[in-house]
């Protein structure tokens, strides 16, 4: 039966591959449920902060109202998919976790640890072992710490660290939507997503998504240097996506306008960005921007901006701290109070 499960799961990547229009795939790529092993597995012993902090956040409440929300069945009625919600793999892959628990599938969580950290199974234990049993993190010697991080980043761990990895898995389902989803489906097009302000509590419930207690007992606010990162980031990937987005568009509907005009937006923020500070980066992202043209029929050259814009976006998120990029605080459009 898992030989069968671990089939049907290659099944459903080869088949976004194939009606992938360019590197960045049509849908989202829904995680292995084989290799998922759920919240508990991570804050049952070790992360029970973060998981009480999870718990009250959006990304949990969401996943299990949309379940018995009647908009959400129109959207998988109108699909064509059957069972609703629970069953249907385009809904699963975005608004929930997926495990593999006794030979069937079932629904684990709303969007949780796994869901932007990667699945655990084959890094879970490395990334908690500081060195042998009873060693506490506080013990742990660096060159085991560098070894440890090492190992569980190469089994599929996406740490804070690698802010441009950790960023993607929030924009292949906040602006990854495919345009039969919304022009047939009538899904919204994506979100005006913003990486500052939901990261760092002013969006969401209860809880921010904000979960830094690991090394703080007050859940922090990411240091200004590393919000201004997030921030021009954060643009580069909303119009690396919204390209993407207006390529794979194939009539004059809701899917296309929307991606245009938001391609449109976030390429002006980057120009006043631009007129600020010098970054290298930027000025190469709206310049590969400057040269395709917002329409249908231009798919080939604008996945292959979004390809060159994803790059720079990669080098800027690597070399960049944040600490000479002060002058863009007043652009950054929501900041922690005294921070």
């Amino acid at each position: 039966m898992k030989k069968s499960m671990s089939k049907v799961f290659l099944a459903i990547v080869l088949l976004l591959v194939a009606v992938g229009s360019g590197p960045v795939l049509a849908e989202p790529v829904p995680m292995d449920p084989a290799a998922v092993m759920g919240p508990n597995a991570c804050g049952k012993d070790c992360h029970k902060k973060e998981m009480a902090i999870w718990m009250k956040s959006k990304h949990q409440v969401s996943g299990r109202a949309l379940l018995t929300d009647k908009k959400a069945q129109e959207i998988v009625d109108k699909l064509g998919e059957t069972g609703g919600m629970k069953s249907s793999r385009l809904c699963q892959t975005c608004h929930f976790t997926v495990q593999q628990a006794e030979q069937k599938l079932q629904l684990a969580a709303g969007v949780s640890c796994e869901s932007c950290h990667g699945p655990s199974r084959d890094w879970i234990k490395t990334h908690g072992d500081y060195g042998g049993t009873g060693v506490l993190r506080e013990q742990e010697t660096p060159a085991h710490r560098q070894q440890r991080l090492a190992q569980a980043d190469s089994a599929g761990l996406v740490r804070p660290a690698a802010l441009h990895t950790l960023a993607r898995k929030c924009f292949d389902c906040h602006l990854g939507v495919s345009e039969k989803l919304v022009n047939v489906g009538g899904h919204a097009p994506g979100s005006l997503i913003e990486l500052v302000s939901w990261t760092q509590g002013q969006v969401g419930t209860e809880a921010p998504i904000r979960h830094n207690v690991l090394f703080s007992e007050d859940n922090r606010y990411s240091p200004s240097e590393r919000r201004r990162v997030m921030y021009i980031l954060s643009l580069a990937l909303e119009l690396e996506y919204s390209l993407r987005g207006v390529a794979q568009a194939t009539g004059k509907g809701l899917f296309g306008v929307r991606m245009a005009k938001q391609a449109k937006m976030v390429a002006g923020r980057l120009k006043q960005i631009d007129g600020v500070v010098v970054i290298p980066e930027v000025k190469a992202i709206l310049e590969e921007a400057g040269k395709v043209k917002l329409k249908l029929g231009e798919g080939a050259e604008l996945n292959a901006a979004a390809e060159r814009i994803a790059a720079q976006a990669k080098a800027f998120a690597g070399r960049e701290n944040g600490q000479n990029l002060a002058a863009l605080d007043g652009l950054i459009p929501w900041a922690a109070p005294g921070q």
